[in-house]
């Protein structure tokens, strides 16, 4: 399995950080990576639910949430041939206040190594420019933040 992960120190609590990152319809407000998700089966995060993410350079993708665990992570995978992709969103009190943030993204299957080597720059950029952006929109320095709602 090929992995890439980004990580960022937010000074926001857990508590404001986490609805930003659990509203994923409106990503596109934040980073530049997303261009649009369209929620498939409701809008809120839920085992089972589908979301088409739309991202420059890449083709639309059904991501399906595996797994949720308020307010500290969600895990959506999404499939194509020969590939299974899977994107973590992890969030941790590291002090009163502030908030430890990991992405991670996987490759797995029997063409998941080529494809994550092929994408690996893209997806890394990507995960860099989302912590960022996410660290941005949580402590108040950026628009789409809970303050400026």
């Amino acid at each position: 399995m090929l992995r890439y992960e980004a990580s960022a120190s937010i000074r926001a609590p857990l508590e404001s950080v986490w609805p930003v990152l659990f509203d994923v319809v409106r990503w596109n407000r934040w980073t530049p990576t997303i261009l649009r998700v369209e929620a498939l089966d409701g809008e809120g995060i839920a085992p089972g639910r589908r979301f088409r993410v739309h991202q420059p350079r890449l083709r639309p993708t059904i991501w399906r949430v595996i797994s949720v665990e308020p307010p500290k992570s969600f895990t959506w995978e999404a499939r194509a041939i020969g590939t299974r992709m899977t994107a973590d969103h992890v969030l941790a009190r590291t002090t009163p206040g502030e908030t430890g943030l990991t992405l991670a993204f996987s490759f797995a299957g029997p063409l998941g190594g080529l494809v994550g080597r092929m994408t690996g720059r893209l997806v890394q950029s990507y995960l860099d420019t989302e912590a960022t952006s996410l660290r941005r929109c949580s402590e108040g320095d950026a628009p789409g933040t809970p303050a400026a709602r």
